[in-house]
């Protein structure tokens, strides 16, 4: 108790006798605060080309996921993009082998990549030699190939699609399969449309039939890509009874895309899901009830839905 007391009265005695340079020190202290957001953003007002650079490294080097990223992020982020994109435009020969450098990156997070690869495309730039010889190497990164393959699907066809169902057949976890079936979402080639349908039909997980649910009513083309024998698929998941009853909610507003297409036989389907409550519950026909009301003129009323209904519905 005694050391504390004569700290703070020798304390006391220093700022007695250096009360001037004390306050000199607080008040240089509170300047330096108040100004460090201007240095901050100091390099905004660099040359152009010295500020590009440092957009380019600042964008780089961000370690946000998508996951963190909120409102400041983002705004930084856009603003990197369009000082870059502005820079791009003057001097592509320097810039872009920087740009090149940060999408062959592993370390790059996958949503800067994707900025990096946008400000690319932004000038109107095809992939670049190296990026072609980063994807057509196998021995790279099967994840930074897919990004590219996606980006430019003209350096990969489909044979990459090749590849990527050749992997899922071989992949040993269902996560790994999902991460693989996620480089497959909006492709409309057949042989992607051939692998959702034996998921769906198939001897898989729960999880891995959604995800080739969503992949199928989140197809790019499909026009092309529905065929009327996919209806006979559907009846066959609606009437199965092992058929895992909610992942059948997916395959009746699928019926909504395919109505478009084959307008007489989706509603019949849709028509025998309205009456069958035996076999589909309340909010399952009100999927149903709401596909048709979307293309009929005579609309059909809802059912009514219980507490018990909503109970046993998130239950299942």
């Amino acid at each position: 108790m005694k050391t504390i007391k004569k700290i703070w009265q020798d304390g006391l005695v220093f700022l007695k006798k250096n009360w001037l340079v004390c306050a000199g020190s607080f008040g240089f202290i509170i300047l330096l605060m108040m100004l460090l957001p201007v240095f901050r953003s100091s390099w905004l007002y660099f040359p152009d080309s010295l500020r590009t650079r440092i957009a380019l490294k600042k964008l780089a080097a961000s370690s946000e996921t998508a996951m963190y990223c909120r409102e400041d992020c983002s705004a930084k982020r856009l603003l990197y993009k369009n000082i870059i994109s502005s820079g791009l435009s003057r001097e592509k020969e320097k810039l872009l082998p920087d740009l090149e450098a940060v999408i062959l990156d592993s370390k790059t997070l996958p949503e800067i990549r994707s900025l990096m690869i946008a400000i690319w495309q932004s000038g109107g730039f095809e992939p670049s030699a190296k990026i072609i010889e980063y994807y057509n190497n196998s021995n790279n990164l099967f994840s930074l190939r897919a990004e590219l393959a996606s980006a430019w699907p003209q350096i990969s066809g489909t044979s990459f699609y090749g590849e990527i169902i050749g992997n899922f057949k071989t992949a040993k976890s269902d996560q790994e399969k999902e991460n693989l079936l996620s480089l497959l979402i909006g492709k409309s080639d057949q042989v992607i449309v051939n692998l959702i349908w034996n998921i769906i039909l198939g001897d898989y997980s729960d999880n891995l039939k959604n995800k080739a649910w969503f992949l199928l009513s989140n197809i790019e083309n499909k026009q092309t890509a529905y065929k009327i024998g996919d209806l006979d698929n559907l009846r066959a998941v609606l009437e199965s009874g092992d058929y895992p009853h909610r992942l059948k909610d997916p395959a009746i507003l699928v019926l909504n895309d395919y109505y478009l297409y084959y307008p007489e036989l989706s509603e019949a389907l849709l028509l025998d899901v309205i009456s069958r409550a035996k076999y589909f519950d309340v909010y399952q026909r009100n999927f149903a009830i709401d596909i048709l009301n979307r293309q009929r003129t005579v609309k059909l009323p809802n059912l009514e839905i219980s507490p018990a209904d909503t109970d046993t519905y998130f239950k299942n």
